[in-house]
């Protein structure tokens, strides 16, 4: 009988993030039923500042983590290890050990990585001789990889032979009705712009706020509202006060307060009301991206989207269809898609309803889980090479 053991390597919210939140769809889901799972809990429970970070207290929970790998592997014997890589030194350190030491203690085991995010090409370029020898050490001993888009094959092929795509996916909205939110909107009298994402430079915060004024210049009229939590910035280095000091002055200068509604983290049906009451969904990450799981939660409750081609997004974001696609760091851009989209009104409409038969058709939860099965399935019962 087949071995269709695995044992999964997952950091599960809180803090509450698009990985940690995929991992918690992930392993609470019928992928359990179809295969024989171990998990592996490697997460550290702080707030979101911590992402990357560097204390005696990482440090003791990554030694924990990898003797915890070892007895379960001594223990389980899995047919398949599956992780999650970082995308940055300390993280991939120990990333990189969990590899060696599943092949070290298990030369049998298929260990399969996923890369939720776009930034890693980019991080091994750029980071030390040791780290880059040490990334080829353990990226060697990879059986398969998995991406969020086609487009980020690339950043495993000199390393992986098999890779795989799959998408996130969601199940906020499984149902909805688009005429009701069409009403809704249409009777309240405001134009509602939302932002849902962590309080980030690199997530175009700052741009997204430099867009205000050029807006309401025309349209008065107009919410915009922001949902997430600020934090520590791990591309741009900004500090979270740093980030919110360039807030505040953009906020003053252009006296944009009284049309900004900042409303901190949101979840559940909190989260769901706000994609419901929203027109136009805006998310202008200017670094560095996966295939962010706001994207796909907006397009699933039937808004545009407006947002920039980095990373799995222009897989996502089909511009002029289910959106727009603008150049990063590009306020006047964005500012100008807002306002056609605000003037156009059957343009929404068009392009709501495309999104959320977009959503249907490749981002369910569904999907995304028969999408993992599958590559599970294909590296367990690898025997060659895999068309």
């Amino acid at each position: 009988m087949q071995n269709k053991k695995i044992l999964f390597i997952l950091c599960l919210p809180p803090p509450y993030h698009g990985s940690n939140i995929s991992n918690e769809t992930l392993w609470n889901s019928k992928i359990t039923e179809s295969f024989d799972c171990d998990l592996l809990d490697i997460s550290d429970k702080r707030n979101i500042d911590n992402l990357g970070g560097f204390d005696l207290t990482n440090v003791k929970l990554a030694l924990k983590n990898i003797f915890q790998l070892i007895w379960k592997i001594r223990k389980t014997k899995p047919a398949l290890i599956y992780l999650l890589v970082s995308q940055n030194n300390l993280a991939y350190f120990r990333d990189g050990l969990f590899i060696i030491f599943s092949k070290l203690f298990s030369q049998k085991s298929k260990v399969v990585i996923h890369l939720r995010g776009s930034y890693f090409g980019v991080y091994y370029k750029n980071t030390n001789f040791f780290m880059k020898k040490f990334i080829e050490l353990s990226m060697r001993r990879v059986n398969a990889g998995i991406v969020l888009g086609d487009g980020l094959k690339y950043i495993f092929e000199d390393w992986i032979k098999d890779i795989y795509t799959v998408p996130n996916g969601t199940d906020i909205f499984p149902t909805i009705n688009l005429e009701d939110k069409f009403k809704k909107n249409n009777t309240s009298g405001k134009i509602i712009i939302t932002w849902l994402s962590s309080l980030l430079k690199s997530k175009g915060l700052l741009v997204f706020l430099e867009s205000v004024p050029l807006v309401i210049e025309k349209h008065p009229n107009v919410e915009f509202k922001i949902a997430g939590e600020w934090g520590d910035d791990p591309f741009t280095q900004d500090k979270k006060d740093e980030t919110k000091s360039k807030a505040t002055e953009i906020i003053n200068k252009y006296g944009i307060n009284s049309h900004l509604n900042f409303i901190s983290l949101v979840k559940g049906q909190d989260k769901q009301r706000l994609l419901f009451d929203t027109d136009i969904f805006v998310l202008p990450t200017i670094v560095t991206e996966g295939h962010p799981r706001a994207i796909i939660e907006a397009m699933s409750a039937g808004n545009p989207v407006i947002s920039t081609p980095i990373g799995a997004i222009p897989d996502t974001v089909i511009d002029g269809e289910t959106g727009f696609l603008i150049e990063p760091q590009n306020p006047n851009m964005l500012a100008d898609r807002i306002i056609k989209l605000i003037e156009d009104e059957e343009l929404r409409r068009k392009m709501s309803i495309s999104a959320r038969k977009r959503y249907e058709e490749l981002y369910t939860k569904e999907k995304f889980i028969d999408n993992m099965i599958r590559v599970f399935n294909k590296v367990l019962m690898y025997k060659g090479p895999i068309k």
